[in-house]
């Protein structure tokens, strides 16, 4: 695509789209296209590509002119390159360029060549008709190409004699003025605007305005267009002799701060901040990058920054967060981390109070800290807040702390096993990365995508992210990183058989190590090697690389560091000396490494050496090394050691049983041939399932020996003990592995597996079971497993379709043997469903081109809603595709098989007919069930439903002599997560509690949404047990939670019990809303019991409480909440405040002292305002009883620390005892507002 789009011009109206150039192992595949056989290929393609400047067309170009040229000779069947000047120029000829324009063409090239290789495409008005006729002549000759914006130089193209000319100075020319103005609109034509200015010599004034655009962007816009003005600040740099001496600390900081890939040297940088620094200011900034970038800094150097810390904590916030980050970062170098702790209390204020940019740039520095010490629950509170924050204002917060939320927080997701949330955060943070092209970011992230991918048994997506992440080292010039992810697609290659593969990232692993050599990797590489060569029969290069592997691992003290060094060394001695030698060597490695840890590891070294016997025939001596294998070794074994353990018993003769169930997931192919060779063994000949196991293991075989490189074939055949071992197995049955044909095996058997597959088909749909009670995920588990044995195939999912986000996977049954690596649902023909014209159709395909590698027959069942189904008899005849279609497709169940021999057939549809109607209709009684019964936010059941279950659960417990807990739960100031988060995050705490509840709550418990964030609970216990304790852990879960962390959040709970407080599921809920209601004005945050409360409260009878039902009275009070909340204003001082809330009371209610009591612990402050004094008192108490009487409240804010409010009154119409809950409702909104402004003060001290 990239080749046809590059040699074309779009038509009249169409769009130019910009393709990528070529990679350098591009270059190599198409040159090895055109020439095949030459001689010195790769050199020659770097050459090639470099010239090319990877553009397509020009490499093909120089391609064709090698093969005109007359520069290839042909000798002995090899091509050779006659290597001279002339071969690789591809420019264009002076003399070929016409007389009349040749000054024209010098001088459009000259000018394009001025603004940096490209020109604006508006300034072809601007040129004289000469100047016109030569820009027209050299699109013509491909010397310059035109996209949507400018005229760009193929440099490749151009004499050489006119890319010597060096541009004349045009100072107020016009085109400078007209650039001027385009570059301040549009930031892409910056670039040439910068580098025409350089050449002007205008450079001082440029320099001046980019600089001022930059400072006025936001974060996000520069972070947008960092590689932009990365290149800008270069040309500025590379150009520093031409500008005015001045100040240029602010060009050289952000060269510092934007060289993500380590372009130039940071010790040069600094040394040139340092230079430039003019202002106290700078010089300490400089100090603080010091910190960092200087390995020979101390903690000396760390402790100078503290005053510097102290001093500009209140003045210069943005220089000071850069310090605290560097003084931070310092301090993790030199591991200290418990200072960086009291840094970050101490200045918790501070850091509070900065921008929300810089308090997540903090946040990261000390997320790393809490990571070194493996603090898992700091790690994830930090990795939460950094992301909030970030989310809270993406529209403005850059790039580069974006990445680092999601990247944190993708890191704690993998250490708490949740992979696939820690996938979709990683996948976010690359995205940034590349968006940055920060390669040394992309490296990392590719990294861990592939270890995730590899845990995952996706090798196929593990080794395109290993891949991805090798190119990004290999830009930034990371050797680490180049070399251990090499090493890991080298052992995946291994693992698939993919020798060749895995020979070819070898020799670049050695590349790398050339650059930037390490014992630890050389010795790992030549280890490789060893174990290759061992493998490929070459046993005397594998030697020659053990003993340059031994180096390293010989020094080692423990046996974790150097086992699988010792196992290869071990097996080589096998193949060259015998079995007493390496039962020698391993005696003796055993007495040398005899420490408990050690031991964890003897059990790979022995299960090897049981293979060797079992491959050579020896199959007593193969058991006798299992027996030694201790359960302690297990876990240190490479995956699937147990189910090769279980082969050896069987082939060894001490265990009869062993079929395909519990083999396990994929762990390379060298296991599955071994569990293949086991199961051919068991099956009797010829049979279906032993020829399906024959098929699978010569398939397997046939596509090992075409990786092993032809050199090495000969070798291989002769001394590698597992070809021998399988071979001799498949031709006792007649079979020959290097003659074997697939398709020829299919036709010969295919009658055979077709009346089994038949067979097996009518068998499962004889016993098939459909239960109408299962609902939700496992009904279609279910359904798949069902399906499974009806058909013959080995995986299943159920996908639901979702109008606005595509296919959503909700079940995956996976019967596979894993004998295969497992590969991606095939979803391109899930997609065909979309498309059909009823979806009444099943889609069935065994064409392997259709269906992807190793799977060999894909069905798709579309799943239908049959009540919009019912509405289309309506639409007549008309077929056409619409949207109602999406609507009536409800989703589809995805069937796929990797057997190669018994594989169903289209026949199979047959007799599914009745099976997809009751699938069709049992779907949808299942979304009526869910739809009717469950809350569709919180997945609790809903109010009507709930209120059905508890009244059967009351009958049930009056029954069988139970009580039965009716709690009503409440989340404190969940107004607040509203109001400062958004509904959509309010919602996703709501969902989140939900579920901490649910888990919290045994199975038999009854859980409802109520409404709003009201939960409501039924819970039956014995009536001894202790109601309180049991109903109370939901809110101690919750104040347990991160919730609580994150948000400060928590729950307060008001129960009664059946029967004892009533027989009423109605009066039992006002009784558990009355008792929650007191417990949100008792402070919140606890749990109350309907029989703990005082009695006014609890449901005095009307006779009693005296309480006349008065409109007017009514009014007022509502009159009083109004006032309180609208009219005193928290952001006074804490006296002005209280006087507001004595002046609403004295007028509605004749109060004649108000008092606040704040505090705890014996050291309380009281505020108090009475009617006869002007001014609100403030004095020190050491207990409560010296507030007086007629307390309002208890508002918690810790437990040594709470607000009460106190009022007095007359006794007119109104009683602190009988209006309790009222002002219980008054003395929390006086304490809040009192908090505020205490909170306000604090903060202006």
């Amino acid at each position: 695509m990239r080749f046809f789009a590059w040699q074309r011009e779009p038509r009249e109206g169409f769009e130019n789209i910009s393709f990528p150039v070529l990679t350098e192992d591009e270059a190599f595949l198409t040159l090895q296209y055109y020439i095949p056989f030459l001689e010195g290929a790769e050199e020659t393609a770097k050459t090639l590509w470099r010239q090319a400047e990877g553009e397509p067309s020009l490499l093909l170009g120089l391609i064709r002119h090698m093969v005109t040229g007359e520069y290839l000779d042909f000798r002995n069947a090899e091509i050779f390159l006659e290597k001279n000047r002339d071969c690789f120029d591809f420019s264009l000829a002076l003399s070929e360029i016409p007389i009349s324009i040749r000054k024209a063409v010098e001088d459009v090239v000259i000018l394009i060549r001025s603004m940096g290789g490209k020109a604006p495409s508006s300034f072809f008005h601007l040129l004289s008709s000469e100047e016109k006729e030569a820009l027209t002549y050299l699109a013509d000759k491909k010397a310059i190409y035109r996209n949507r914006l400018f005229f760009i130089l193929r440099i490749n193209r151009i004499p050489d004699s006119l890319l010597r000319n060096r541009p004349e100075k045009r100072a107020n020319s016009t085109f400078y003025y007209k650039l001027e103005k385009l570059a301040f609109q549009e930031t892409s034509y910056l670039e040439s605007y910068v580098f025409y200015s350089l050449n002007i010599g205008l450079g001082e004034k440029a320099y001046k305005k980019v600089m001022d655009y930059y400072n006025r962007l936001s974060e996000k816009e520069r972070s947008m267009n960092r590689v932009l003005f990365f290149r800008l600040f270069r040309a500025f740099d590379k150009n520093i002799g031409e500008l005015k001496e001045g100040n240029y600390f602010a060009l050289y900081f952000n060269l510092l701060k934007l060289d993500y890939n380590q372009v130039y040297d940071s010790t040069l940088l600094l040394e040139r901040l340092k230079k430039n620094a003019r202002t106290e200011k700078e010089r300490q900034i400089v100090k603080a990058l010091k910190l960092t970038l200087d390995e020979k800094t101390t903690l000396d150097d760390v402790k100078e920054m503290y005053p510097v810390l102290e001093e500009k904590k209140e003045k210069e916030k943005e220089a000071w967060a850069l310090i605290l980050r560097h003084v931070l970062l310092k301090l993790k170098f030199l591991g200290r981390y418990e200072e960086m702790e009291k840094l970050l209390k101490h200045y918790r204020k501070n850091i509070d109070a900065l921008d929300d940019e810089n308090r997540v740039m903090v946040m990261n520095e000390m997320f790393s800290c809490y990571m070194d010490k493996m603090d898992l629950e700091k790690m994830q509170e930090t990795a939460h807040s950094m992301l909030e924050t970030v989310e809270r204002r993406s529209e403005n917060a850059g790039l580069d702390v974006h990445f680092r939320s999601h990247n944190n927080l993708a890191i704690v997701l993998r250490r708490q096993g949740r992979l696939q949330e820690a996938l979709e955060h990683y996948q976010k943070a690359l995205d940034i990365a590349r968006i940055l092209e920060n390669y040394r970011y992309e490296a990392i992230v590719a990294t861990n995508i592939g270890v995730i991918h590899y845990y995952s048994g996706d090798f196929e997506a593990c080794t395109a992210s290993w891949t991805s992440a090798v190119k990004a080292a290999e830009k930034a010039k990371v050797y680490f990183s180049m070399v251990t992810n090499s090493i890991n697609l080298s052992l995946v290659h291994k693992l698939l058989h993919q020798y060749d593969k895995a020979l070819a990232t070898f020799r670049k692993i050695e590349l790398y190590l050339a650059e930037a050599p390490t014992l630890r990797e050389n010795s790992k590489l030549h280890l490789l090697y060893a174990d290759m060569f061992m493998e490929l029969g070459d046993f005397q290069q594998a030697e020659a690389h053990l003993k340059e592997a031994s180096h390293f691992y010989e020094e080692r003290s423990a046996l974790k560091v150097s086992y699988e060094y010792f196992d290869v060394k071990a097996s080589l001695l096998y193949q060259r000396e015998g079995k007493e030698s390496r039962d020698l060597f391993i005696e003796n490695l055993f007495s040398r490494f005899s420490s408990n840890e050690d031991k964890d590891y003897y059990g790979a070294i022995l299960l090897t050496a049981a293979l060797q016997e079992l491959y050579a025939g020896h199959f007593r001596e193969a058991l006798n090394y299992v027996e030694r294998i201790k359960d302690s070794s297990l876990d240190a074994m490479e995956p699937g050691g147990l189910q090769v353990i279980r082969a050896i018993r069987f082939l060894s003769g001490e265990k009869k049983e062993f079929d395909e169930k519990g083999l396990g997931k994929f762990t390379g192919y060298s296991r599955s041939m071994l569990l293949l060779h086991a199961l051919i063994q068991k099956e009797k000949a010829h049979t279906p399932l032993h020829l399906e196991y024959c098929a699978q293991l010569l398939t397997i075989m046939s596509r090992w020996l075409s990786h092993i490189p032809y050199q090495y074939r000969d070798s291989f055949r002769m001394n590698n003990p597992e070809w021998r071992f399988h071979g001799a197995l498949l031709r006792k049955f007649g079979y020959e592995i290097e003659e074997f044909d697939l398709e020829a095996f299919r036709r010969d058997y295919r009658r055979r597996a077709h009346r089994f597959m038949q067979k097996e088909k009518r068998k499962a749909l004889k016993s098939y079971k459909l239960s109408p009670m299962e609902e939700g995920a496992t009904l279609y588990r279910s359904i798949l497993k069902n399906l499974l044995r009806i058909t013959g195939m080995t995986r299943a999912a159920y996908y639901e379709y979702d109008m606005y986000e595509g296919w959503k996977q909700k079940v995956i049954l996976d019967l596979g043997t894993g004998y295969h690596p497992p590969v991606p649902v095939f979803k391109e023909v899930i997609n065909e469903v979309l498309f059909e014209e009823s979806h009444r159709d099943v889609y069935f395909n065994r064409d392997p081109a259709k269906t992807g590698t190793s799977i060999s027959a894909v069905m798709v069942i579309p799943v239908l809603d049959i009540e919009k189904l019912g509405h289309n008899k309506f639409r007549g005849n008309d077929k056409r595709q619409s949207s109602f279609h999406y609507f009536a497709l409800r989703g589809c169940l995805y069937l796929d098989t990797n057997r190669v021999l018994l594989v169903p057939e289209v026949n199979v549809l047959e007799g599914l007919g009745p099976m997809r109607d009751y699938i069709n209709a049992a779907g949808y009684y299942d979304y009526l069930k869910q739809t009717a019964l469950f809350d569709k936010l919180t997945g609790l059941y809903k109010r009507e439903h709930w209120l059905n279950l508890t009244k059967k659960l009351m009958e049930y417990a009056l029954n069988n002599k139970q009580k039965v807990i009716i709690a009503m739960l409440d989340i404190d100031h969940f107004k607040n997560i509203n109001d400062r988060y958004g509904h959509a995050r309010g919602d996703a705490v709501l969902r989140e509690i939900s579920r901490k509840i649910k888990e919290t709550v045994r199975a038999s418990d009854i859980v409802g949404r109520y409404g709003g964030e009201e939960i409501v609970l039924a819970m039956m216990v014995p009536p001894k047990a202790s109601h309180f304790g049991i109903i109370d852990r939901v809110r101690a879960e919750i104040q347990n939670s991160t919730l609580n962390k994150k948000f400060n959040l928590t729950a307060s709970i008001g129960y009664t019990l059946f029967p004892r407080e009533g027989e009423l599921l109605d009066s039992l809920l006002v009784q558990a809303d009355e008792a929650l209601y007191f417990a949100k004005s008792s402070g919140r945050n606890v749990t109350i019991a309907y029989e703990s409360m005082p009695v006014p409260v609890a449901g005095e009878n009307k006779r009693k409480r005296n309480v006349i039902d008065d409109p007017v009275r009514e009014r007022e009070k509502l009159d009083a909440l109004l006032g309180l909340e609208e009219k005193v204003d928290p952001f006074k001082p804490i006296k002005e405040v209280i006087a507001d809330i004595y002046d609403i009371l004295a007028a509605l209610f004749k109060i004649t002292r108000l008092g606040i009591l704040m505090g705890g612990s014996g050291h309380y402050t009281l505020y108090e305002k009475k009617a006869d004094a002007l001014e609100v008192e403030k004095r020190e108490i050491e207990s409560e009883e010296e507030a007086g009487g007629g307390k309002l409240n208890s508002y918690v804010i810790h437990e040594s620390y709470t607000i009460s409010a106190f009022l007095a009154m007359e006794p007119d119409r109104y009683s602190l005892q009988k209006d309790a809950r009222f002002f219980a409702m008054v003395g929390n909104i006086i304490s809040e507002k009192v908090l505020l402004a205490s909170f306000h003060m604090a903060q202006k001290e």
